[in-house]
């Protein structure tokens, strides 16, 4: 899956202006490419074993949820596998910039967030009458258009679960707030509240958001009816 990531990076090592550069910077440029070249060879492995990890994880919860009956849930997770397998489930969460990598890209009000999850919920696009949850029916009714198109995780109606999210690539993070509240005071995690509407059977959802960066990690409490779900770009 990430066997691109070796090239690439000699391709832009090899793409630098070399003869407009002093001798002693191309000098130090050339000194670069063994250590960087071990570096993505130690990520492609890391992301690798981390794709078999998430394929297992997600066999053994469509195990689960076929001996337990749970069909609709089980087919969902047959989904996710498959794309888990081919690599698509991580695709998007694999492509940042060198500026990424640099920490020299700041996040701005025109970007949205980039991140991943520790839970193997589907993930799904945002707009009206898609699924709310993993385990029920319950349709999503109404959208904000500025939220229409992005992903979300389809957390559990009932099923509390705690979720910790990793940001990948920094922007504007979106959560949309269970019901109730997951006991989190998403203030002084440093969101704010937005006008934006997301409407379910069970009610309607409060969007917070906050500016966050490559590295920052949130958790998200388990709640006992809806659980909070992060917004991001989408897949």
């Amino acid at each position: 899956m990430p066997s691109r990531i070796l090239p690439l990076l000699m391709f832009l090592l090899a793409s630098t202006p070399a003869e407009e550069l002093p001798k002693i910077v191309r000098d130090q440029v050339e000194s670069v490419k063994p250590a960087l070249a071990k570096a993505f060879a130690e990520y492609s492995k890391k992301v690798t074993d981390e794709n078999n990890k998430l394929v297992t994880n997600i066999q053994k919860a469509m195990e689960k949820a076929t001996k337990a009956g749970k069909l609709d849930e089980a087919l969902a997770l047959k989904a996710a596998l498959e794309k888990a397998k081919s690599g698509e489930l991580l695709k998007s969460f694999l492509e940042p910039t060198t500026e990424d990598l640099l920490g020299t890209t700041s996040a701005t009000t025109e970007t949205i967030a980039l991140v991943t999850l520790s839970t193997t919920d589907p993930v799904e696009t945002l707009a009206a009458n898609k699924a709310a949850y993993n385990n029920r029916d319950y349709l999503i009714s109404e959208v904000s258009k500025e939220l229409q198109g992005l992903s979300f995780a389809q957390r559990g109606f009932k099923e509390p679960a705690a979720c910790t999210i990793k940001v990948v690539k920094g922007g504007i993070l979106y959560v949309a707030v269970g019901l109730p509240s997951d006991g989190l005071d998403f203030g002084e995690l440093g969101f704010a509240k937005t006008e934006f509407k997301i409407s379910v059977p069970n009610g309607q959802l409060v969007v917070v958001k906050k500016i966050v960066k490559a590295g920052d990690v949130i958790e998200l409490e388990p709640s006992a009816l809806t659980s909070s779900f992060p917004i991001w770009k989408a897949k």
